[in-house]
């Protein structure tokens, strides 16, 4: 019976079937047999005595089978077995399902590390208390994408993310809005932080001349900021913006485009 007999009688993707070999290969459950070495996905499927597996007892011909192993083989099938194990117990429950499957696809598909993989787990059911297979491979896919593969990189990841979040909000806050920001505005407010150079005081402090204006807004600040760039000639530290607060002048509103809240 060949894989796509099985696939048409499970009613699954030939590429699940695949994965499903692979995920029962890392097991110790059955063996690969390949007629030809460069034709990875054409093999023939051996099972493994179960019995022997579970207490010891070897053929001479398995003991061969096994001692002919590649070593680096051998260590990512305990990593992933490792893997499997602390998933479990991050998550409380057994893998079962497509699950399995669908986690080796991350190692093959995004080139993930079983070690980030469980830090994905752990981090989707700690802080944001979900843990299906489905969001955090959404998950894995963007640290993946952002070559985020070691723990200290996600992290640092992460805690640039948050630190960006405090900004976001902060701001918003100080404009009156009780919302979230659109990617226009967090795209504005990242410029006043990076390339702008900005502390977050000296953010606060323009959007406090925004309360002498029916509609404050995010373009409203950015052209302040701009102007105190301008005028100071090379970043933030001396530059000032010459109205009073309260008193913005009538071009700097005909320049902004008002943002309806």
């Amino acid at each position: 019976m060949d894989n796509e007999t099985i696939a048409k009688q499970l009613a699954m993707a030939d590429e699940d079937i695949l994965k499903a070999w692979s995920y029962w290969e890392t097991l110790g459950v059955i063996e690969k047999h390949f007629d030809d070495p460069k034709d990875r996905f054409n093999y023939g499927v051996e099972f493994i005595n179960l019995k022997e597996l579970l207490y010891g007892k070897q053929t001479k011909k398995s003991k061969e089978k096994k001692s002919g192993k590649d070593v680096n083989s051998k260590l990512v099938d305990v990593d992933v077995r490792e893997m499997y194990s602390a998933i479990e117990k991050i998550t409380g429950r057994l893998l079962g399902g497509k699950e399995p499957m669908a986690i080796l696809s991350w190692i093959e598909d995004f080139g993930a590390e079983p070690e980030m993989i469980v830090y994905a787990y752990s981090y989707c059911k700690n802080t944001r208390k979900k843990d299906s297979s489905n969001y955090v491979g959404t998950v894995v896919k963007e640290w993946a994408e952002r070559n985020l593969h070691t723990k200290e990189e996600i992290e640092a990841y992460l805690q640039e993310v948050d630190n960006k979040h405090y900004l976001y909000k902060r701001v918003m806050k100080a404009l009156g809005f009780n919302r979230n920001a659109t990617e226009q505005e967090k795209h504005l407010m990242d410029s006043w932080f990076g390339e702008m150079e900005y502390k977050l005081d000296k953010v606060l402090e323009a959007c406090g001349k925004t309360s002498g204006i029916s509609n404050p807004n995010i373009n409203y600040v950015n052209k302040i900021l701009k102007n105190w760039r301008e005028e100071s000639g090379s970043g933030p530290s001396n530059g000032r913006l010459s109205e009073k607060p309260g008193e913005a002048s009538l071009s700097m509103l005909e320049q902004c485009s008002v943002i309806m809240i």
